[in-house]
């Protein structure tokens, strides 16, 4: 399922740390700091949001062009987001794998970039995006509850409707609906994501309503090697609920690297055309 591994970032913004030690915390100590410091701050955070919410995506959701963008838009999606442009900060440098982060205008929620190389053929890291296979998805994302493709556009765009659990005490599910194309670029193929609303895909009682707004899954062919994958990945994430837009996107920069770590791990077992 295409939307799946987007999933994995949403969910580690509302739980510190998954089932599989891709912990976003590296000691105890802090796991306990941050629910100390939820626990005592949650209800001024929430007044807070009340009075101060940032716009929602699901107004512009509902304007949004058709869900197969053109191949201009596409190219011009794709350079912004591998671009070199100042408004990018590298935040982490570790294991191969670097992590930037950038503001975006009108919006709390910053847009977070990460790249690395994967010991593993580009071919496969398209099947895990394109894979349905419910237990292959909780390889990497362990929270996975459930999904469906609420409507399907052609064989290279789709709706997708996806939810975890939750994980975390006083926290509730979070789902998403999320249009996503799949586009050729000469030997490479991106995944584009937008956050959208739709009639077949109603917020549902007792789980919160998240948004990946926007994303993308570059996957490129490295020259000269062809058993390895130049893979980066964008994402502005709104976990929804209580989580702040300071939480997620401190959570969501930190999660990038062991989320590409885990993409090359899962798509190696994966089998390709």
């Amino acid at each position: 399922m295409f939307i799946s591994c987007a999933l994995l970032l949403v969910t580690c913004a509302d739980h510190p740390r998954s089932v599989r030690s891709a912990s976003l915390w590296t000691t105890t100590q802090d796991i306990c700091g941050l629910s100390h410091m939820w626990a005592v701050t949650r209800k001024n955070m929430k007044q807070h949001l009340q009075r101060h919410r940032p716009k929602s995506s699901c107004r512009a959701t509902k304007t949004l062009p058709p869900p197969l963008l053109p191949q201009t838009e596409v190219m011009q999606f794709v350079r912004d987001r591998t671009s070199n442009d100042p408004s990018w900060q590298l935040k982490i440098n570790r294991c191969g794998i670097k992590v930037w982060r950038r503001s975006v205008p009108s919006s709390a929620f910053d847009e977070i970039r990460g790249s690395g190389v994967l010991d593993v053929k580009p071919a496969k890291v398209i099947a895990l995006f394109e894979s349905s296979d419910v237990e292959l998805i909780r390889r990497f994302n362990p929270l996975y509850d459930i999904g469906w493709d609420v409507q399907r556009y052609s064989g290279c765009a789709k709706v997708s409707y996806a939810r975890v659990r939750s994980a975390f005490p006083g926290f509730k599910p979070r789902d998403t609906v999320t249009c996503v194309s799949r586009h050729s670029l000469g030997l490479d193929t991106v995944f584009i994501l937008h956050a959208m609303q739709h009639s077949k895909a109603p917020p549902q009682r007792g789980c919160v309503r998240a948004e990946i707004i926007r994303g993308m899954h570059l996957i490129q062919v490295v020259p000269l090697s062809p058993t390895q994958t130049n893979f980066t990945f964008t994402q502005q994430v709104n976990a929804g609920g209580a989580v702040p837009a300071w939480v997620a996107n401190l959570l969501t920069t930190r999660e990038a690297v062991q989320f590409i770590q885990r993409i090359g791990d899962v798509a190696s077992s994966v089998s390709s055309c």
